[in-house]
């Protein structure tokens, strides 16, 4: 039986990463992971009497710095990554809940949700469209939903073909190479080797998951993310506001 990405992050928790690996990037992305907060702070808006809901919150690396900006938040991940990264930032605006999304039990709208860097572990498109339709459910009048950090294969092939990009690739290839034989490489080799098929986005799926949305009433936009974030140079997010 194969096992689902989100069972895999989960068994990320037991093996000793960084809270920056547990969410997917090396170590040496870790600066670059600390611009992440101002960019999602400029993109949803948050206001100090706003709920926040952060589906895949992970460590949460995004969660508790955007805590600081509401009046309650709520983080949602596997029960294990919960178990073991709670315990990190307690507080009574905060809550942590061990479910996967959308199959979680959460109270009420919010005026913002974020989902960062995980769309594209969804194993079928189908539940793509299952998982944001239950986010934009959550949506208060006027609220935002920040799909974050989507890879985009074709915006990842005209960086490629770029003459910077070229560069950056092969300095990429060496910060990666000199990964193998760590922790951070062992532990993604052993959960991630049976993991399902996930699906894939270019610019026709992304444009086609803003005209969703439009003719659902909400607006929707594809916006871009500053170069210096971990994977800026490949990668977009789309925001979703309800009226």
């Amino acid at each position: 039986m194969q096992t689902s990405m989100f069972d895999a992050y989960g068994k990320l928790a037991s093996a000793g990463l960084t809270a920056t690996e547990q969410t997917g990037r090396f170590p040496f992305q870790q600066l670059a992971e600390r611009m992440i907060v101002a960019d999602v702070l400029a993109k949803l808006e948050p206001k100090s009497g706003d709920r926040l809901l952060d589906i895949g919150c992970g460590p949460g690396n995004l969660l508790i710095p955007l805590s600081f900006h509401v009046r309650q938040a709520v983080g949602i991940d596997h029960p294990d990554i919960i178990a073991r990264y709670s315990g990190r930032f307690r507080d009574s605006a905060v809550q942590w809940l061990g479910g996967e999304f959308p199959n979680v039990v959460v109270d009420g709208l919010f005026d913002r949700v974020l989902t960062y860097s995980v769309l594209h572990y969804l194993p079928k498109q189908e539940m793509v469209f299952e998982f944001l339709d239950a986010g934009t459910r959550l949506l208060a009048p006027g609220g935002r939903l920040l799909v974050g950090d989507v890879p985009n294969r074709d915006r990842k092939l005209r960086f490629q073909n770029s003459a910077f990009g070229k560069a950056f690739e092969i300095e990429w290839r060496a910060k990666v190479a000199a990964t193998n034989g760590s922790k951070h490489h062992a532990a993604f080799d052993a959960v991630f080797k049976d993991i399902e098929c996930v699906v894939s986005f270019g610019d026709a799926e992304i444009l086609d998951l803003t005209k969703r949305y439009r003719s659902r009433g909400f607006h929707a936009y594809v916006l871009p993310q500053p170069s210096d974030l971990p994977f800026g140079h490949t990668r977009e997010d789309l925001l979703i506001v309800r009226p």
